[in-house]
């Protein structure tokens, strides 16, 4: 995230949209201000896909052990 900082508003939103292009690029326009704020891990469970059926299958298994 330092580096966007640096960046123009337009060059920080365009290397966002191409990292995570599932989201919309007037939703990094928005929160622009607010993601460069996040640290590295707020920003990825900000950004990431869920997969819920991923986090059950590890719960399950930690449970079973």
């Amino acid at each position: 995230m330092n580096t966007i900082t640096y960046m123009s508003r337009k060059d920080a939103v365009d290397a966002l949209v191409k990292r995570w292009p599932h989201k919309a690029r007037a939703w990094f326009n928005r929160n622009l201000a607010y993601l460069v704020q996040l640290d590295p891990l707020q920003l990825g469970d900000l950004l990431n896909h869920s997969d819920p059926t991923a986090r059950d299958a590890v719960r399950n298994m930690e449970a079973a052990a």
